[in-house]
């Protein structure tokens, strides 16, 4: 996947609460300008951010890479991703 596509789908998910980078930047406490480029596909995502994201959306990590309509294309999809992606994040002192 692009960066570009993961960056459009954060922008989907915030919009589709409506909210602004202002606002997303604020509750996950980071930089709105780090917001934006998360979004463009300027800057990577961390395993810090993306719990953090899938948090505030209320989605599975996955679903932060994944479009709906690649779901519902019956697309292929790592099911294990999301338990990876935990397991290495529970070694960060959380």
């Amino acid at each position: 996947m692009t960066k570009r596509r993961k960056g459009n789908r954060l922008r989907e998910l915030r919009l589709e609460r409506k909210l602004t980078q202002e606002e997303v930047a604020k509750l996950l406490d980071i930089d709105n300008t780090t917001v934006s480029k998360h979004e463009t596909g300027l800057r990577g995502l961390s395993l810090e951010d993306i719990k953090k994201y899938a948090r505030l959306y209320k989605v599975e990590p996955f679903e932060l890479f994944i479009s709906p309509e690649d779901l519902r294309k019956d697309a292929l999809i790592r099911v294990d991703l999301d338990e990876e992606i935990l397991n290495m994040t529970n070694d960060d002192g959380e």
